[in-house]
């Protein structure tokens, strides 16, 4: 039968500075609360490249080191559920707010660089930047990466497997190839930026 804790008692396991409880303590936390907040998590979706687990365990993590200051104290109108909460809720926030600003950095690179365009791609008329920058955005973060990293960044594909955590260099080349792909599927699908390509 799994024992049951009390958030005061929680606190004095962790508290402890005993190995063996602070981990009793911290896994009793992760079995307790976990699903509550992967449902949440889930239903409000994640920024790309981010596991559930990943964000409770750094959540948890957080959670710890705050409990275990000199000055901490559980407040009546404060649960160790609802802190935990809003830990991860802060959290998921930063890592989305973090990606929003990546991405805007990546488009502005795309749209200062887009008259350096390689020939491999002059089908793409340099003089339309801004759309050029607009439409391989409409390809998904993880191509408009693709496409930074190889043609604005000058990355070779051993670099960008490093970077994008590829297994090898082949498949950057297999994931550039079909972001390429994709790109001129987006364009040829919208009709209004048809003649890009002649």
């Amino acid at each position: 039968m799994n024992p049951h804790y009390t958030d005061t008692t929680l606190i004095q396991l962790l508290k402890s500075n005993l190995e063996t409880e602070e981990n009793k303590a911290l896994q009793y936390i992760y079995h307790k609360y976990y699903q509550s907040i992967e449902t949440w998590l889930i239903k409000k979706g994640l920024p790309p490249r981010i596991e559930v687990k990943d964000l409770f365990q750094a959540g948890l993590i957080d959670l710890f080191y705050i409990i275990k200051k000199d000055n901490f104290t559980l407040s009546n109108e404060t649960q160790i559920k609802t802190l935990l909460f809003s830990i991860c809720r802060n959290r998921w926030r930063n890592e989305w707010r973090s990606q929003n600003n990546r991405i805007k950095h990546e488009q502005q690179i795309l749209i200062e660089n887009s008259e350096e365009m390689p020939l491999e791609m002059e089908w793409i008329n340099e003089e339309k930047s801004n759309l050029v920058a607009h439409l391989i955005a409409k390809t998904g973060s993880y191509c408009q990466r693709v496409i930074l990293n190889f043609y604005y960044r000058k990355m070779k594909h051993e670099e960008i497997a490093e970077e994008m955590s590829f297994k090898s260099a082949q498949q950057s080349r297999n994931a550039l190839s079909g972001c390429k792909k994709k790109l001129r599927q987006t364009i040829l699908a919208t009709p209004n930026w048809k003649e890009l390509l002649l």
